[in-house]
């Protein structure tokens, strides 16, 4: 960009540097008698540098002195050579010129975030006096380095605002996640058939197995649940050596579950106390005593059930134990003994998820 400067300017630039002259001779700090010579010191320093040979060593001087002045009121250095102890550069001035009329300045500045910021500039000096180009270049290079200086400031207060504001935007908060579902207690129900066996014991001789029906009820959560059941069937016959002796006899029992499941297949152990309800009655001649009683004992079983979510095929085994079994007594002919101690049940039917 090419600067015209009128007679009334440059009278006003030799003013300018004949009051900057006296200025830097009273106010500003001692240096060195070559200009652009600096000491060691911790203040920042600015490097310059002069290319072409339009500009002869007398004006570089009086160029480098007027810069001096003005940057040392903000208390930073002018340096043709980097100072013996000191740290780099805050900018880089370049001054080149062949004809000694136009004139290039270039700016190197080094911004915080690393980033180097370049501005460079071509000016006219012809219309300037021969005793006022220096001052001229002077003032020209400084207020490049202002501006220079002015993008890095904006560059950086734009940044810190974009900052600002991406910090600003509320990031939404994620959903929290769907409670998880209790799952609600299953009730089933079993149904099927059933073999029962007993085992002797006394003066009783055998028991035949028999065929009946077994009927549960549960009701569980998760892996524990509790059920209730009921096994059905005819008579039993006590085989006595002096007659026989038909027993009917209900099993109710209250268990104790727990379960497991995996795909298709589940199971469950069954724990808990049973309570017998028996009837006894003699065959033909045979009469019995104390014909109706009441049996305690224990009860477990193993159950496993496999298909579809709703009915399924249901297989059980148990065992139930009586330690005091009935006493039977026959009135006639004369003889005792007990009904059985153990009986044991195997259940094959469907089981129902309500």
């Amino acid at each position: 960009m090419a600067i015209t400067v009128t007679p009334m300017r440059a009278r006003l630039s030799l003013v300018c540097t004949l009051l900057a002259t006296v200025m830097s001779m009273t106010l500003a700090p001692a240096r060195a008698d070559e200009p652009g010579a600096c000491e060691p010191g911790a203040r920042a320093w600015i490097a310059v540098k002069f290319e072409g040979s339009g500009l002869s060593p007398e004006a570089a001087r009086a160029i480098v002195r007027d810069l001096q002045v003005d940057l040392g009121w903000r208390a930073i250095e002018l340096c043709l050579s980097a100072p013996a102890v000191a740290r780099p550069p805050i900018a880089t001035i370049a001054i080149a010129t062949d004809d000694g009329r136009h004139v290039t300045l270039t700016v190197d500045a080094e911004a915080k975030a690393g980033e180097p910021e370049h501005v460079s500039r071509t000016s006219d000096f012809g219309a300037i006096p021969a005793d006022g180009l220096e001052l001229a270049v002077a003032t020209t290079t400084d207020e490049l380095l202002r501006l220079t200086w002015l993008e890095l400031a904006l560059r950086k207060a734009q940044a810190e605002q974009a900052a600002a504001e991406k910090a600003a935007i509320a990031i939404p908060a994620l959903p929290a996640p769907p409670p998880v579902p209790r799952r609600a207690l299953v009730v089933t129900t079993e149904l099927g058939g059933a073999i029962l066996a007993g085992f002797p014991s006394g003066t009783l001789s055998k028991v035949q197995p028999d065929a009946g029906a077994a009927l549960r009820l549960g009701v569980a959560d998760r892996s524990l649940g509790i059920s209730a059941g009921a096994l059905l069937a005819p008579a039993a016959i006590l085989d006595f050596r002096a007659g026989r002796v038909q027993e009917w006899r209900l099993p109710l029992d209250l268990a104790a579950r727990w379960l497991w499941e995996h795909g298709q297949l589940s199971g469950a152990l069954e724990f808990g106390p049973t309570l017998a309800i028996v009837r006894l009655t003699g065959e033909g001649a045979v009469q019995v005593q104390s014909a109706h009683s009441l049996e305690w004992g224990g009860r477990i079983a193993s159950t496993l059930v496999w298909g579809g979510p709703h009915a399924r095929i249901w297989l059980a085994v148990s065992a139930e134990m009586v330690p005091q079994p009935s006493q039977v007594t026959l009135a006639s002919p004369a003889a005792a003994g007990h009904s059985s101690w153990l009986w044991l049940a195997s259940c094959l039917g469907i089981s129902l998820r309500l």
